[in-house]
């Protein structure tokens, strides 16, 4: 790792901190970097990191700053190119007929040639002070380098000194507030953590807690496993899918065995999770108990390590989720909460429970039941007279087309949209419609591509008030 001249924390906000470098004169000093070496092979940013997790592994690090000495010349700060290159992670490489330096990182392509004004970054002429070799070390223009390739620069002229600032770092903890029923132990089951983990992450000698605390959540990281998905793994932790992929900065639902995924963890909008048991009586399986308790079967089959060919014995004790999902504020009487599928909805209409679904547009009602589904509510009528006024809705016809509608569950009243064509499985059979329908909530996705349907969002924002 790179020797660094000493470091230090800088505290931003309550929860937050920043490392502060500086670095080895000696480190920086070379010179015959460019005469002999090809390539750096050490990256500051990368040992910076290091250093967080090793001396402080239960701090929210969220910015590194590295220190390092400059001379200023014509009003312009150079450095030395090992410096640079050191501190991206790029790679340096230079041609010694020419007097040509190359430095490439990711999409970034710099060259320029020492004593020289123009520079070209990838393929485009640039001006820029002039470059020179200073006691055998090549100097470079910091702020036109390290802009370039994504760094914030700042000059101290009282002590001469360049600070390069990270624009982008790895957070080491999240943050989640206590609420009414938490206990150590359910936080850290819902974390997939231990309870020493959470007592020493925040420094507790006891395991009761205060509503509203704050506790620091160590980041989980997800090594995904054979036969898991996008969806399997944002369900299993509570978040969205969407949330996965942009703290992992991927765009794709694809992933592969053994990848390693950041899992955001937070305070999921004040959502707390206990647990309960259940005894395994005859006749029990896993479907009918994720309907008896209204938790998604997938789910319930992660929490207790199982898969779907697991076999269920009498007497075996299951652990079931009991989620509490904060009521969200409206915007009128007329319209419903927001609540996001993944994390909230589904389990304020979880499968098996009977809602009267008030159409927006026309404020007529009907009677359904969510029987089935995972990326989004796969519901049916519940009887002959709630399908003839569905249809009646939709202008004589069951239709794709989505409407947005509140669907009023357990006193709540929730922001959704739905179709009304009949397709694939039912379980109501008695009610004149052959199949069930869709009912879609905030970030929900369609069975058939894993997709967000934007039809539906639009609906959905509708019934919420929000368009």
């Amino acid at each position: 790792m790179t020797e660094f001249k000493k470091f230090e924390l800088q505290q931003l906000n309550e929860h937050e901190y920043a490392l502060i470098v500086h670095l080895d004169n000696c480190c920086v000093e070379c010179a015959d970097e460019l005469g002999y070496k090809t390539e750096f092979r050490k990256d500051l940013i990368c040992s910076a990191r290091k250093v967080i997790r090793e001396r402080f592994p239960h701090l929210r690090v969220t910015v590194i700053k590295l220190m390092i000495g400059g001379v200023i010349i014509n009003g312009s700060t150079f450095v030395p190119i090992r410096t640079v290159s050191e501190s991206l992670g790029a790679l340096v490489s230079w041609n010694g007929t020419t007097q040509t330096v190359l430095i490439n990182q990711q999409d970034k392509r710099i060259s320029f040639v020492v004593g020289s004004t123009i520079a070209t970054v990838n393929g485009q002429q640039q001006t820029t002070p002039t470059s020179f070799i200073l006691n055998g070390s090549t100097m470079v223009p910091l702020r036109f380098v390290s802009e370039t390739l994504g760094l914030f620069v700042d000059w101290n002229q009282t002590t001469s000194t360049v600070t390069l600032t990270s624009k982008q770092t790895e957070s080491t903890v999240s943050v989640y507030t206590v609420a009414q029923g938490d206990t150590l132990w359910s936080i850290a089951n819902k974390f997939n953590l231990t309870v020493e983990d959470l007592k020493k992450a925040n420094n507790l000698l006891s395991e009761v807690l205060q509503v509203n605390q704050k506790l620091l959540i160590p980041n989980v990281i997800h090594t995904v496993n054979s036969g898991e998905s996008l969806w399997l793994i944002a369900s299993k932790y509570g978040v969205s899918m969407t949330a996965i992929k942009e703290v992992n900065k991927i765009s794709s639902d694809i992933i592969y065995v053994g990848q390693k995924l950041l899992i955001p963890i937070g305070n999921s909008n004040g959502v707390s999770v206990t647990f309960v048991t259940h005894t395994v009586r005859s006749g029990d399986n896993i479907w009918n108990i994720s309907q008896q308790y209204g938790i998604p079967y997938l789910e319930l089959l992660q929490v207790n390590n199982l898969t779907e060919k697991s076999v269920l014995t009498i007497g075996q004790i299951l652990k079931i989720p009991v989620y509490k999902i904060p009521v969200k504020q409206v915007v009128s009487s007329k319209h419903g909460e927001l609540l996001d599928w993944w994390t909230e909805a589904r389990y304020v209409f979880s499968t098996g429970k009977v809602a009267t679904i008030t159409d927006f547009q026309t404020e007529r009602k009907f009677q359904v039941k969510h029987t089935m589904g995972g990326s989004h509510a796969d519901s049916e009528p519940l009887t002959t007279l709630d399908a003839q006024i569905m249809k009646e809705i939709w202008g004589g016809s069951y239709s794709w087309t989505p409407r947005a509608i509140i669907v009023a569950v357990d006193g709540r009243r929730l922001a959704a949209a739905m179709h009304s064509f009949p397709h694939e499985d039912q379980v109501i059979k008695n009610n004149n419609y052959n199949g069930h329908f869709c009912i879609h909530f905030l970030n929900s996705q369609r069975h058939s591509d894993g997709l967000v349907q934007d039809s539906m969002q639009t609906q959905i924002k509708i019934a919420a008030g929000l368009r």
